[in-house]
């Protein structure tokens, strides 16, 4: 008995003396393996950005919105907030409730004005930081038909509808490259692809937009291809795949913009409320989601529209009522 329970001593005090040598070295072997397994996993994060792009962090992103003191702007500056993301207004005008916004800063700017626009870019880095969310909302129109337009009017709608958007990605995109954090935003219109009569000038100027989103993709993307007849040609803009763009064409807004324009049918072509529009558009932003957003379903079957033959595309024009959204003057 006595030599049995020396032996179970024994074996007792053996377990408890070699339990703190499992523990070091378990510590041991977490302290190694940790690091490594964080360096794969950081690893297979970075390979996939090209793909799944980065996610919105309130921590990290700063947004940019032109336009966001009314409209369509103002609800997408609702909904970044709400998604506590710190925001910046670029427009002519404050909004109504801005010292009621908090995570919000407002900067009067003509973006028709390149030289404006540079100004205020030192003044955003100086006072909230870098912009790594740029929405290029602001957009001005006339009712005029082509003939009644003075030239001032076209060129203003041509600066702020287009060269404003053309400016301020330039201006702002190589900080995003530098930082390989960005996220563009577009915001073009269906009558991009059909214009009607009396909005030729802003129906001009967001096809332009269109073109200029479509450009730019590709100039994000080509860092993944090599020219063959220049193999020692670096793009201008690389950026590894995390800068991503969104273009959204939407359909007629009831913001004030459009208050004289009427939609030829409420059931196939209904009006789009711009809180909804907004929440997409940031819905969208968080999914990382790339390439056009078209809203209502009626703007999808416009490009198929535009690929008719004459006679057939006029027929649809007369039919869908396009040249009456505006009434003539």
């Amino acid at each position: 008995m006595k030599v049995s329970t020396r032996r179970n001593d024994v074996d007792s005090r053996g377990r408890m003396s070699r339990l703190p040598v499992r523990r070091d070295i378990a510590a041991a072997l977490y302290t190694s393996l940790i690091p490594r397994w964080r360096s794969v996993a950081e690893k297979v994060v970075e390979s996939a950005m090209p793909i799944v792009g980065v996610q919105l962090d309130p921590k990290r992103d700063i947004a940019l919105v032109t336009g966001g003191a009314g409209g369509l702007g103002k609800e997408i500056v609702r909904e970044l907030r709400r998604r506590q993301i710190v925001t910046v207004i670029l427009d002519v005008v404050p909004p109504p409730d801005l010292e009621s916004l908090t995570g919000v800063h407002f900067y009067a700017c003509d973006i028709s004005l390149p030289g404006r626009i540079r100004v205020i870019h030192e003044n955003i880095i100086r006072d909230v930081g870098h912009v790594t969310i740029l929405i290029n909302n602001a957009a001005i129109t006339s009712d005029l038909p082509l003939d009644r337009v003075d030239n001032d009017k076209i060129e203003q709608i041509i600066r702020v509808n287009l060269l404003g958007p053309y400016t301020l990605i330039r201006e702002f995109l190589p900080s995003m490259i530098a930082i390989d954090r960005g996220y563009i935003v577009n915001i073009a219109s269906v009558l991009g692809f059909v214009t009607p009569a009396r909005l030729t000038a802003y129906g001009a100027s967001k096809g332009g937009l269109i073109a200029l989103h479509e450009s730019l993709v590709d100039e994000l993307e080509q860092y993944t291809w090599k020219d063959s007849s220049n193999p020692g040609y670096v793009p201008l803009l690389k950026s590894r795949g995390v800068i991503r763009s969104l273009l959204v064409c939407p359909g007629k807004l009831t913001t004030k913009m459009f208050d004289n324009a009427r939609s030829p049918s409420k059931i196939i072509a209904p009006d789009l409320d711009p809180e909804y529009l907004a929440k997409q558009i940031v819905n969208a932003m968080e999914c990382n989601r790339s390439g056009t957003l078209k809203l209502p379903y009626y703007t999808n079957m416009m490009c198929y529209f535009k690929s008719l033959n004459w006679p057939w595309f006029r027929l649809f024009r007369l039919t869908a009522g396009v040249d009456a959204i505006i009434a003539a003057k």
